[in-house]
């Protein structure tokens, strides 16, 4: 299917998203539209969100690249210094990806989070909606995503799955509650 206007086509990639049969097609020179277009052109579910993470990861460590916010010196991030604590690597303190060279972990969450002692410059901060890729999940994925600190790409994707199960149990237990009123044992 070739998508001809971006914006007709983002109204409807909350349906678009579920047809996993088409392959997308784009002429329009839009880097936005073409990560889009890649992500559903992924059938796989679970490579699909690992290109979702990865992909907005990176365009957060791009939109970030000169923006040293949290100012470390020795270690010591500028908020732990005007403090005057000993804690090192700031808020990345407990996380075990941590390394001598900054994170090695692909994190939503960790990326987009930064205290209010951060300067960023002339830099805004990054919300969810800044981030177009997030758009291929689903509204509950998105939470997951956004609030799931100190893992790796593969653990977020499990937590994803293990709420994409709860959601599908609690339907189940809804289902069964409605068919034992209807019978009338509830």
């Amino acid at each position: 299917m070739e998508i001809k206007n971006k914006e007709k086509f983002l109204k409807r990639l909350f349906i678009y998203k579920h047809l996993k049969l088409i392959k997308y097609e784009t002429k329009i020179d839009d880097e936005e539209l073409e990560k889009i277009i890649e992500g559903l052109n992924i059938k796989s579910d679970h490579l699909r969100k690992k290109y979702i993470i990865e992909e907005t990861c990176k365009y957060i460590d791009d939109y970030y690249k000169d923006c040293n916010a949290c100012h470390f010196e020795n270690c010591k991030c500028v908020c732990h210094r005007k403090l005057n604590k000993d804690i090192i690597n700031g808020c990345c303190k407990k996380c075990r990806h941590q390394s001598s060279t900054g994170c090695k972990s692909m994190n939503i969450a960790c990326k987009l989070f930064y205290c209010t002692n951060a300067e960023l410059g002339d830099k805004t901060r990054l919300v969810s909606s800044d981030l177009p890729l997030l758009k291929l999940l689903n509204p509950i994925e998105r939470w997951v995503v956004l609030g799931d600190y100190f893992k790796n790409v593969e653990e977020v994707i499990f937590d994803l799955y293990l709420w994409q199960l709860l959601v599908l149990l609690l339907i189940i237990v809804q289902v069964v509650l409605v068919i034992l009123k209807i019978l009338g044992h509830y």
